[in-house]
């Protein structure tokens, strides 16, 4: 007990971060030795310097927003006219909850920041066989020599559903090319639509690749993480490679990845498997948006992948994140393979790794791509899944506020991952209480002396801004990123609340929607609006029995399988164009679209007719589909636009309804009058400021539609980050927007803050009520 308690722990250091080594400098190429750590974690000295750049800005905001609070607590519940003394205290108490409660997120974004280290290591192929330690047993009629009998096999396992079978297609050869011992590869194709096109391509390639088998499970339940423990039950491997079906992994994934699994032992001078590791992740890059694109929805993840993620692995809390990763066999028995209770078991199966006391690492390095959602309601449904899935591992008996076996550290921060949720929910009730103060009258605080308001919230509003600036200036597409993020939180948050709700009243109730990828944007998607959130009928019972067969014989009657069953040999293979990736529209839509973008276009139609240019006319199939279009974006930003107009209907009432209030000072038993300018100004400041985001969504989702553009894939396939108009062939790219948005909420803000403060110097008298 005692030697394994000793191993544990030394491998356990070997990972480094909090509760191990120090990072160590980078290694220089050829300086790397044998009996020298195979992977290690690199931070230069610029990296050092902004991480504790990042200490002093997030120390100083804490302080502020503690001072803040303090203040609020103080001086600003309920002060003025006794006889509402007790409705409002408890209405300014609820909000001064609120604030502490965003106020105190800054100290789970401390640890996000405390250490930023990038993991690191050598090819597989570099480490001397000969000092590998034996731990594998692998089957005799493999036939290893001593040197592969030394490495761990590893399954490829490919989860699908209806993804195109071009598509899966590119996928399974990329995964059959990696660079490592063929007889110790496998790769599994787990096709949960029974497809037999898929099948028919898994039969096909398995007359040139033996170690490539088709799997599919009997029942349908529990979506993806059903059918990955039905194919992981079924099959054996001593480390186990997870790709979505659109993720082409690059050759040299396992020579990569493997390495972090083996450390060295001083004692036996002998690299050895560690136990202790879990999991190794790695980033989602996508081949079909390039780095120039403006990415208005921020789905490279820069700022998650360069500053979240490497953070939580210093606290060995960074999370998979479903695809790209590479896993222990061992880890997975012990975990019980994937859970059930929430739509993203990526991140409940990394929480019950941790809680077992199991490392995960993330690596930052691009070793697969996959593809971009290819339109913006394809990312709205990803992006509510997630927040769905989210809700649910908080509010489960096995989420971070329940289970044993959590560090302080790593509990906070998943405890900060539906934190992250809560942020539309607050400013959903700002939203509100805005409302309730320009129409009713309701204030969330009272303030006697505005000037030293003015100093606390400016000085908070101050510090969050210039610590955003300074947190996402560190790095390429940062900025971006957040912004990006923020900008587009107007539309998630309908979603996000109605996700709440839905957690907590209907629990793992929740049907795993397959996110599009590769399907054209003029399909009929009808379907997709209509029940994200429906009841399965299936029961909750774990994989049936056929899953617990013999591993060896199971793999072999697979490959019986796809090779005996009646399965069509004489389909065509996909050509070349079909398997890059790239969704082949209509030939008739595109080449509609590409004479919308000849710049030489409009100019041939004005000298044919210089009178009337002449205009396609619209098939009634097209007219139907662009109402079709146009209702499914009005039921789209619905929320946005109640909200919006409410917003514009309190903003006109309060600058209509200015006047002068009696209220009682407590404190001096006489009335005073108050002039409703001070407290309308900013109450119409930061309505104008809410009401921005709202219109922005509107804009982007809905607007262009009516207006006569057309999301198109018309570069790198991507629908939702250009939209070309059907006449001028002019390009609509939202960032200009989303830059725009940022600028103008800023200005709002703080010039409302800048008037008040004027306001109040000239007129210091004045005693002020209603601060939104």
């Amino acid at each position: 007990m005692e030697e394994d308690l000793e191993k544990a722990t030394r491998q356990w250091k070997a990972g480094g971060g909090h509760r191990g080594t120090k990072p160590i400098k980078p290694l220089l190429p050829g300086q790397w030795t044998p009996r020298m750590p195979c992977h290690w974690m690199e931070q230069t000295p610029s990296t050092k310097r902004r991480i504790i750049f990042y200490r002093v800005l997030f120390f100083v905001q804490l302080a502020v927003g503690i001072t803040y609070i303090q203040y609020r607590a103080r001086r600003t519940i309920a002060i003025f006219d006794r006889s509402r003394t007790v409705p409002y205290m408890i209405y300014q108490i609820f909000f001064l909850v609120l604030e502490s409660i965003s106020i105190s997120s800054v100290i789970f974004e401390i640890l996000e920041v405390w250490n930023i280290c990038k993991r690191n290591c050598i090819d597989l192929k570099q480490i001397p066989s000969n000092l590998i330690k034996s731990h594998f047993t692998h089957p005799s009629h493999l036939r290893l020599n001593s040197d592969q009998a030394k490495y761990p096999s590893v399954g490829v396992f490919i989860p699908c559903y209806n993804e195109e079978v071009d598509l899966v297609r590119q996928t399974v050869l990329g995964a059959l090319n990696i660079e490592y011992p063929k007889q110790l590869l496998r790769v599994y194709l787990c096709d949960d639509g029974q497809d037999s096109l898929k099948k028919a391509m898994i039969s096909k390639l398995a007359r040139h690749h033996k170690n490539l088998f088709y799997i599919t499970r009997p029942e349908h339940t529990h979506a993806k993480a059903g059918n990955l423990n039905y194919a992981l039950e079924g099959t054996h491997s001593d480390l186990v490679a997870t790709l979505d079906a659109d993720f082409v992994p690059r050759p040299n994934f396992l020579q990569r990845l493997v390495p972090y699994y083996f450390i060295w032992n001083p004692d036996e001078e002998l690299y050895e498997f560690n136990e202790t590791l879990a999991v190794v992740q790695t980033p989602q890059h996508y081949r079909n948006l390039s780095p120039y694109d403006s990415d208005p929805l921020d789905q490279r993840s820069t700022f998650f992948f360069e500053i979240i993620l490497p953070g939580k692995d210093w606290f060995n809390a960074s999370t998979m994140i479903g695809t790209n990763n590479l896993l222990s066999r061992k880890a997975l028995r012990k975990a019980s393979y994937y859970p059930y209770y929430s739509i993203t078991e990526d991140t409940a199966m990394t929480l019950k790794f941790h809680s077992l006391g199991y490392r995960t690492y993330f690596v930052n390095e691009s070793l697969a791509t996959g593809l971009a959602t290819t339109s913006l309601w394809s990312n709205l449904r990803q992006r509510a899944r997630w927040l769905k899935g989210d809700w649910q591992v908080l509010f489960s008996k096995n989420g971070p506020l329940f289970v044993k076996g959590l560090t302080i550290a790593q509990r906070l921060l998943y405890l900060h991952m539906g934190f992250g949720r809560f942020t539309s929910i607050v400013f959903l009730l700002y939203d509100i209480a805005t409302v309730a103060l320009l129409v009713v009258g309701v204030t969330p605080l009272d303030v006697r002396y505005p000037i030293i308001f003015i100093i606390h919230i400016g000085s908070l509003l101050l510090i969050q801004v210039l610590t955003h600036l300074f947190l996402t200036a560190g790095g390429k597409g940062l900025k971006k990123s957040e912004s990006g993020y923020l900008a587009f939180e107007a539309i998630f948050r309908y979603t996000t609340v109605k996700g709440l709700f839905i957690s907590l009243f209907r629990g793992q109730k929740l049907v795993f929607k397959v996110t599009e990828k590769a399907v054209a944007h003029n399909k009929d998607t009808d379907s997709d609006e209509a029940g994200e959130e429906t009841e399965e009928d299936t029961d909750d019972s774990a994989p049936t029995s056929a899953s617990t067969t013999n591993t060896e014989g199971l793999d072999d009657s697979f490959t019986a399988l796809q090779l005996s069953e009646s399965v069509p040999t004489d389909s065509p293979e996909p050509s070349a164009s079909s398997i890059s990736g790239h969704h082949t529209p209509h030939v008739e839509q595109r080449s509609e679209i590409e004479d919308s973008i000849d710049p030489n276009a409009d100019a041939r139609s004005e000298e044919a007719n210089t009178d009337q240019p002449r205009r396609r006319k619209r098939t009634t199939q097209e007219v139907a589909e662009r109402r079709r279009d146009i209702w499914k974006n009005l039921k789209r930003v619905w929320f946005n636009m109640l909200t919006a107009t409410v917003l514009i209907f309190a903003i006109v009432w309060g600058i209509l309804n200015t006047a002068t209030v009696n209220v009682v000072d407590t404190r001096n038993d006489r009335t005073v009058g108050n002039h409703d300018l001070f407290p309308m100004a900013m109450a119409i400041g930061f309505a104008a400021s809410n009401l921005l985001p709202h219109l922005l969504a509107i804009y982007l989702c809905f607007v262009p539609y009516v207006s006569g553009w057309m999301m198109t894939d018309l570069v790198h396939g991507r629908c939702d980050q250009y939209a070309v108009h059907p006449r001028s062939g002019k390009l609509f790219v939202p960032w200009s927007f989303i830059l725009l948005l940022m600028f103008s909420r800023m200005t709002l803000v703080f010039g409302s803050l800048t008037f008040l403060l004027v306001y109040s110097i000239l007129y210091p008298n004045t005693p002020t009520i209603g601060l939104p």
